[in-house]
């Protein structure tokens, strides 16, 4: 069945005749292919993105096949190195507010915003509330690293 536009509605006003546009009622739009290259873009930027690779067996037409799948998986945050913890924290989104971690040294426990981190010397900088100065850790001195603002 053809739809039909309806006549405008009558007015008893003087009202300027005005020209109905056809126009697509969709715009956005859902395509596998579309996810697929998300997700390669996604890993080639994100270097904690991970894919799963899982087998299953499936019976198909009498035949049994072992079918290999992949599922996109990201590291959890407790799971990773300090070094990883440290690239995490650094490559947040400008438009997110920076994280404050609680860092575990053998001095003592240190909560602050990671400023800086210097991949060549492995120095990571921490901005403590109430202290002046940054202060500088070694990655091999840090024993643990927790996110304490989430």
């Amino acid at each position: 069945m053809k739809k039909t536009k309806k006549d405008t509605p009558l007015m008893y006003i003087s009202q300027p005749d005005l020209k109905v546009e056809n126009t697509s009622n969709q715009k956005d739009y859902y395509s596998k292919e579309r996810e697929k290259e998300r997700e390669a873009e996604r890993a080639r930027f994100d270097p904690h993105f991970q894919r799963e690779h899982f087998v299953t067996h499936e019976k198909k037409d009498n035949i049994d096949e072992d079918v290999t799948h992949e599922k996109a998986v990201h590291k959890p945050f407790k799971d990773m190195s300090i070094y990883e913890k440290i690239e995490y924290v650094m490559n947040i989104p400008f438009y997110l507010p920076k994280v404050p971690c609680e860092i575990l040294t053998e001095s003592g426990t240190y909560k602050g915003v990671i400023k800086s981190f210097d991949k060549e010397a492995n120095v990571m900088t921490l901005k403590v509330p109430g202290v002046r100065q940054p202060m500088e850790f070694a990655i091999h001195e840090i024993q643990k690293m927790r996110l304490s603002g989430m």
